[in-house]
């Protein structure tokens, strides 16, 4: 049974000018994309040469999805006699797994892949087609802000030596001990402290789990939450969810300031056996609005120029240097 991960780019010919590009160097693949309303990355793919859907980018999806849709209009078989299991955020599903034929991005053609059947989202039509990192493997992938093109390098053509404006942010296996399932993990360190964050460019925000700020007041934080929740009428079970905001986030050599991001509980993460272990999730926010690539074939990653800024809300903590660690905004 295959596991697919949905906790729902090396340079390549890199100059050190921020000038947009005139053209692809040859041999590499190109296409447009564009921002979805919750902020992820979209891109038309061809299915079986003839069949054109919108599917979302995912480094933090192990395989390729499609919605029961999809799977329907390529006349897929699938069926319950052959499943694989799906994790999100906060739940797993056994989902059909299946194949097409092929799968065209920008040029580049896979055949075969293995590809997990997700049932429909009322008024989602990509949200669920994903393109997970088994389409890149052995390729680099560049997104580029302006204009908003992605590029897929073959390992041939990739070059290790980014110019001045690019940042470096290692990655790395699964630091829990577990099985990593090829997922992407850089050190996400603020406030001087350092975690493991997982790269998820399927998700639209960052988050961290609630282990990863205790010590800072988090207790405090969850029992005002349920004193919430208990005016509210106590329905359901009580799982507590807010936002906060970090003064900075560095991953390897790249720095964000005043940075929002959600805190919850991730309650799959023992599929890589680190139950309730602190981790953020670095969302495509971080990124969207910046040049990016990753090297899926070094587990290298660079960035360079800005992102787009976060609006702040009324219900935002905020996480301080000094000794109070949070403070809800008045």
């Amino acid at each position: 049974m295959s596991v697919v991960l949905r906790l729902g780019v090396l340079v390549l010919w890199l100059s050190a000018c921020a000038t947009a590009p005139s053209g692809p160097p040859v041999g590499v693949y190109e296409a447009p994309y564009r921002i979805t309303e919750t902020g992820l990355i979209a891109v038309t793919v061809r299915l079986n040469g003839t069949v054109e859907e919108e599917f979302i980018i995912d480094t933090a999806s192990t395989l390729t999805t499609v919605t029961e849709r999809v799977a329907n209009r390529l006349a897929l078989p699938y069926s319950d006699e052959n499943m694989t299991s799906v994790y999100g955020f906060f739940e797993r599903a056994d989902r059909p797994l299946t194949k097409i034929d092929s799968i065209e991005l920008g040029g580049l053609s896979r055949a075969d892949l293995p590809t997990v059947v997700l049932e429909n989202v009322p008024g989602e039509r990509s949200a669920r087609n994903l393109i997970g990192i088994d389409f890149f493997s052995e390729h680099a992938l560049e997104v580029l802000a302006e204009p908003q093109i992605i590029r897929i390098y073959p390992k041939n053509l990739i070059r290790r030596a980014p110019g001045r404006r690019w940042t470096k942010i290692p990655l790395g296996p699964s630091p829990f001990g577990g099985p990593d399932h090829g997922l992407l993990f850089a050190v996400a360190r603020f406030e001087q402290k350092s975690l493991p964050a997982l790269i998820d460019t399927g998700a639209g925000f960052s988050a961290l789990s609630w282990s990863a700020i205790e010590g800072w007041r988090a207790s405090e934080i969850r029992r005002r939450l349920k004193d919430e929740w208990r005016a509210r009428g106590a329905v359901g079970e009580f799982k507590p969810e807010t936002r906060v905001r970090l003064e900075y986030v560095e991953l390897g050599d790249r720095f964000w300031r005043e940075i929002d991001v959600y805190i919850f509980e991730l309650e799959t993460l023992d599929v890589l056996g680190a139950p309730r272990a602190p981790l953020m999730v670095a969302g495509a926010d971080l990124f969207i609005g910046a040049d990016f690539l990753i090297d899926f074939s070094s587990n290298e990653m660079f960035a360079r120029g800005s992102r787009r800024g976060v609006n702040r809300e009324d219900d935002t903590f905020t996480i301080s240097r000094w000794p109070t660690r949070i403070k809800r905004d008045d």
